[in-house]
């Protein structure tokens, strides 16, 4: 997506009030809407690439920054397991302050979650595995893209 966008594309979005306050913490939730081929894809990656330097230069604060695109052709992209599993997994890959001892039990919850007499882990179970992962940061930037599309 950053290959399809020019270097200024999408910085309007960063003068929008709900949008500052919304990267500063004061609001929790973001919903930006417009029909089909308006360009919020474009828009969540220009969101993306700005969170991820945020987070990084202020690495003295746990504050970690997920994504995940849905695709309308690819129906693994939005089911809620999936994309939940999305952001759980890049939770405890991108420079995660998550200990070897919580990831082991992270790993053991799962298995655990599959070996109960049940073939799939339950969304209940990878939801309450997300909480648990997530408590460890100050702050989590998730952005979804193309729920619209499903």
């Amino acid at each position: 997506v950053v290959d399809q966008r020019t270097a200024s594309t999408g910085n309007w979005i960063f003068a929008e009030p709900d949008v500052e306050d919304w990267l500063l913490g004061r609001i929790r939730v973001l919903w930006l809407y417009a029909l089909t081929g308006a360009g919020k894809t474009i828009l969540s990656s220009n969101i993306i690439d700005r969170l991820d330097k945020y987070v990084q230069e202020n690495d003295s604060q746990p504050f970690a920054m997920v994504y995940h695109y849905c695709d309308f052709k690819d129906s693994r992209t939005w089911s809620p397991v999936e994309i939940i599993a999305s952001i759980l997994k890049q939770l405890l890959t991108r420079d995660s302050p998550i200990s070897d001892a919580q990831m082991e039990k992270v790993v053991q919850d799962l298995y655990n979650g599959r070996t109960q007499k049940r073939r799939f882990v339950t969304i209940s179970h990878i939801h309450e595995l997300f909480c648990s992962v997530a408590s460890v940061f100050s702050r989590v930037y998730i952005v979804l893209d193309g729920l619209d599309e499903i």
